[in-house]
This record gives C-alpha cells, sequence and structure tokens, in this order.
C-alpha cells in the first residue's frame, strides 16, 4: 500500500532512443584496427643526442675493455708470482738437503 503512494522515483538511465543514429563511439574507427604506428622517440630521432649516446656506449665500452685487461696482466702476473714462489721453494729445499747431506 505504501508504494502505491509513492511517486515513481526518479530514472537514472534513460530509455535507449529509437533513432537510427549510431552513438559517436561507433562513428569512431576502432583504434584496434588500426596498424600500429612505430614509436619515434626523440632521443633518437635527434642527432646530437644519438651522436652522445653513441659516444658515451663506446666510452663505456673501452674502460670495460681495459678492466679486463687490467684484470687478466693482474691475474697473469699472479700466476708468475705463484711459479716463481714454488721455484724459490724448490730451491730452498734443494739447497737445504744438500746442506744436510755434507753435514752427514
Amino acid at each position: 500500500a505504501r508504494a502505491s503512494s509513492e511517486q515513481p522515483a526518479e530514472r537514472l538511465v534513460e530509455p535507449p532512443s529509437e533513432s537510427p543514429e549510431p552513438s559517436d563511439y561507433l562513428k569512431r574507427h576502432p583504434r584496434f584496427l588500426t596498424r600500429p604506428s612505430e614509436h619515434m622517440s626523440r632521443r633518437l630521432a635527434d642527432g646530437h643526442v644519438r651522436q652522445a649516446l653513441e659516444d658515451k656506449v663506446m666510452q663505456t665500452k673501452a674502460e670495460l675493455e681495459a678492466a679486463a685487461r687490467e684484470r687478466e696482466l693482474e691475474t697473469q702476473k699472479l700466476n708468475e708470482g705463484v711459479l716463481v714462489g714454488d721455484a724459490k721453494r724448490k730451491d730452498r729445499e734443494v739447497a737445504a738437503k744438500e746442506e744436510r747431506l755434507r753435514n752427514a
């Protein structure tokens, strides 16, 4: 009984119109059907920026190569040092053995 005495609530959604005209979003070409265009980055398009980036890459590459050469030289020196130490120890042992044989 109470519902009949109240006025109907305001409609929030309009009923669909019967017009033959399609909605705005249907008039536009669908974006997913368009062919993707390659992104043109400004950083790579500008010649001076590209040149600066390439120079930085070459500088970093040279630094890495120099560090690799330095590590290789250090490893080589370490190996040579081990060989020299082994040779000295062998000579000391041989000299001590000869000394023992002379004194015995």
